[in-house]
């Protein structure tokens, strides 16, 4: 999605990759692109000014062993996928509601504080509310046929980052991401359902 919106707006897309906004916005800038928690335009845009909200879910198993992957490949994770989910090091469950719910990431310390109904329903509340497009990674073609329509621009289908050196979850492993990502099941089976990715 980087790509195909950095071809569709030259110039006017700044990326975050870091999970914060950790430099100035850009006068230039019409998107602004991240890992980056819902309530972030607070910290973006002065008051009064419109704001859109767009974001792309993933099959939460494949998410969390992907990102934990990622980590692996990039020297920056020393724990097996599932001692990194017993673990009390990291937050490794529930990431998608967790990063829309709004709450700042100091309320949910200490890091072994679990996601509860309520924040699934806060999370499912604000993609109503607050976001003109909300993609399936599984469905990527349609998702960004219907992003292309909203924003009015001609997306390209660029699908760049593909990992080529997968190997297949145990049963053991798929079970224990399932059991610790059951809000962020419910979201991505919401989400399917609500916007018509079948």
């Amino acid at each position: 999605m980087t790509d195909a919106l950095k071809k569709a707006y030259p110039g006017g897309v700044q990326v975050f990759p870091n999970f914060v906004i950790d430099a100035e916005i850009k006068l230039e800038t019409r998107i602004v692109l991240g890992h980056l928690q819902f309530g972030c335009h607070k910290d973006i845009f002065p008051i009064g000014l419109r704001w859109r909200y767009l974001t792309m879910l993933r099959d939460p198993t494949e998410r969390f062993f992907s990102h934990w992957a990622y980590l692996k490949r990039q020297g920056r994770m020393e724990l097996d996928l599932i001692e990194l989910l017993q673990s009390r090091k990291a937050i490794a469950d529930n990431m998608q509601v967790r990063m829309l719910v709004g709450k700042p990431w100091a309320e949910w310390s200490p890091v072994g504080q679990p996601v509860t109904e309520k924040d699934f329903k806060q999370a499912t509340y604000n993609l109503a509310q607050y976001f003109d497009w909300v993609g399936v990674l599984e469905q990527h073609g349609r998702s960004v046929d219907h992003l292309s329509e909203i924003l009015g621009a001609d997306l390209e289908k660029i699908n760049t980052n593909r990992w080529t050196h997968r190997r297949e979850l145990t049963v053991r492993e798929r079970a224990a991401i399932e059991k610790r990502h059951r809000w962020d099941r419910y979201l991505y089976n919401w989400a399917r359902g609500a916007y018509d990715y079948h």
